[in-house]
């Protein structure tokens, strides 16, 4: 299986008490899982996850747990077998149902473009987040699976 997530993925690696909604074991619960399974995390090449993963590291390098967490995922991510990097020439045209949605006015759903690019290069056009409100928008979508965090992992 293929996997889109987005930056809670990155966000949950930074140090324990900054404000975040997924904790570092809840994430950690779903990179063990995930290496011990056949799938791969997919990431448009240059998106905001692997700019994120990047930038946390150099931003939290004084917490050594996060800094070995963060580099850990930066090498997942470099790894052909966990992880496969989308190029814009992959990247399939999305339905205008979806690009639509994506740039309701007076929203900022379009900075979620790159999940939804990400995921038309793949079988399950399944992304994995934490914004509710992209799930709630995307709740009725049938070619685009968007779930919750927790509710993945219970099941995965």
């Amino acid at each position: 299986m293929e996997v889109v997530v987005n930056e809670w993925l990155p966000e949950a690696l930074k140090p324990e008490g900054l404000d975040k909604e997924i904790s570092q074991e809840k994430a950690l619960e779903f990179l063990k899982k995930f290496i011990n399974k056949d799938d791969r995390i997919v990431v448009k090449s240059e998106s905001a996850f692997e700019k994120k993963v990047h930038y946390y590291k150099k931003k939290y390098a004084y917490d050594k747990e996060s800094l070995k967490l963060l580099k850990a995922l930066l090498r997942l991510i470099q790894d052909e077998k966990y992880c496969r990097l989308v190029d814009e020439s992959e990247i399939n045209t999305l339905p205008e149902r979806v690009t639509e949605k994506l740039n309701l006015p007076n929203t900022n759903y379009h900075s979620d473009t790159y999940l939804f690019e990400a995921a038309s290069t793949t079988t399950e056009k399944l992304i994995v987040t934490s914004d509710r409100r992209l799930i709630n928008l995307f709740q009725d979508e049938e070619e685009y699976r968007v779930v919750h965090f927790d509710e993945f992992i219970k099941t995965y």
